[in-house]
């Protein structure tokens, strides 16, 4: 799919990571790893306890053994509590695939990212007993973070194995070609920002935990319209693929009978499901600022998408009169509405 022109994505996804958010996110990360810095700051001007303070200052700047357990400890607090920024770091190894295929930042290391951030965050829900920070056993939250693990790991393999079809692969190098190396690394900064941004809806829920579980209606609607996304992208890709192996026509088969793009369909309505499941669970402003910009980008990358296959496919079948009469009784995306 195609993403907004970089500078806008740059702009708006820095302005959202300095109005508070990410810094709130990294202040709850580096709490238990590095104690109540205020306590450092009044051993080294000789207040309150300040021979404690001053032999941990003296450690985090080397001056004891402590320093070298303090990068295990961060990266077991970071696996253990993920957070956005975590989720940038994991976006950013994942996606890195693009430096291999440009089209790899937003298909293979897309799925890539979206499913090493639900492992993360499923490891961490599993690991308090299925709860959040407030604890207590949730299976909404496991299957709203499967949801995305099974989506992304789904994703990623499919479009591995489509990106070694002859043909693909012959129009993934015809892009690469066109891209150079500094493009590259500004869409690679875009969508690792992106993507946890797409994927905080489920960290804000899995977070909070057993609380929603007492009001699971809402939660629960979601997270069934996030796995009906994902089954109905995984069943019309297979359809799709099935059928284009075997004709060069257009695809008017299984799903494809209703809707011309089933599977966009199918991704919309995981992002829709995922953020309607976590609605009761932001609070904070920063919370609705990052999972809103996440889910409209995603909205208008899927509208941006649709609109261009339909063209494409205007003008690969547009003189044909069953691709006419096909078009004439199916919706583009949403059945009946449009």
């Amino acid at each position: 799919f195609t993403l907004p022109p970089p500078k806008t994505m740059m702009t708006c996804l820095l302005l959202l990571s300095c109005l508070g958010g990410v810094a709130g996110e990294v202040g709850r990360l580096k709490a238990p790893v590095l104690g109540h810095p205020g306590r450092v700051v009044q051993g080294m001007r000789g207040e309150g306890h300040s021979s404690s303070a001053v032999r941990r200052s003296m450690e985090l700047r080397g001056g004891g053994v402590r320093v070298d357990l303090l990068m295990p400890r961060l990266l077991t607090s970071a696996l253990s509590q993920p957070s956005i920024p975590v989720f940038v770091l994991l976006s950013l190894a994942s996606s890195s695939l693009g430096f291999s295929s440009v089209t790899s930042f937003v298909s293979t290391g897309y799925g890539l990212s979206m499913a090493s951030m639900g492992v993360a965050t499923l490891a961490a829900v599993l690991s308090k007993g299925g709860g959040g920070d407030k604890g207590g056993l949730d299976p909404l939250a496991m299957l709203h973070a499967g949801g995305l693990l099974v989506y992304g790991l789904r994703l990623f393999t499919f479009l591995a194995w489509r990106s070694r079809i002859p043909q693909i692969r012959q129009r993934l190098r015809a892009v690469d070609a066109k891209v150079t190396g500094a493009s590259k690394a500004v869409l690679w900064l875009c969508v690792s920002l992106l993507f946890p941004a797409m994927f905080s809806p489920v960290h804000y829920a899995c977070r909070a935990g057993a609380p929603l579980a007492s009001q699971p209606s809402v939660q629960g609607t979601g997270i069934a319209v996030l796995w009906l996304g994902v089954v109905l992208e995984a069943v019309a890709d297979l359809q799709k693929a099935v059928w284009k192996h075997r004709s060069n026509s257009f695809c008017s088969v299984g799903l494809f009978r209703f809707v011309r793009h089933p599977n966009y369909l199918g991704e919309i309505l995981v992002y829709c499901g995922s953020y309607l499941a976590a609605i009761q669970a932001m609070e904070k402003w920063h919370q609705w600022a990052i999972s809103t910009f996440g889910l409209s980008t995603i909205l208008s990358i899927m509208r941006s998408a649709t609109l261009s296959l339909e063209a494409k496919q205007g003008e690969l079948y547009g003189a044909l009169a069953e691709y006419q009469e096909y078009k004439d009784k199916t919706s583009c995306l949403v059945p009946g509405l449009y």
